[in-house]
């Protein structure tokens, strides 16, 4: 299941570095999976997208949750590794709760909008 949302590239970027073909920067309709990659699909292949190699134009708030809540969840993660803490077990408890909500309403979008392959 994938969702459309429309970005601007801002680099050129190569599916391999030994092969030719490379997607120029410019506007392109995007693929999100439940994960939240971004993918776009070309007649030269699939170019999986990196975070800093691109701007979303349009998109579902729901998408914009979902990464900002995993990013929180990361950052919280790498704290209670670092430290131990009861402070940090409880901030990174918290984020863990954000996410699974944020989580749980980008998967419900995938339902209500009827997405298919």
């Amino acid at each position: 299941m994938l969702l459309k949302i429309h970005i601007r590239t801002l680099i050129p970027i190569r599916r391999d570095p030994k092969k030719r073909n490379f997607l120029k920067p410019g506007e392109y309709e995007a693929d999100v999976n439940k994960g939240g990659s971004v993918g776009v699909r070309t007649a030269f292949g699939f170019y999986e997208i990196l975070p800093g190699q691109y701007e979303v134009i349009k998109a579902p708030l729901q998408l914009f949750e979902f990464w900002r809540y995993s990013f929180r969840l990361l950052d919280a993660q790498g704290i209670y590794n670092r430290t131990k803490s009861y402070s940090a077990a409880c901030i990174l408890q918290s984020a863990q709760g954000k996410y699974e909500t944020a989580r749980e309403k980008f998967e419900k979008l995938f339902e209500t909008e009827g997405i298919k392959n």
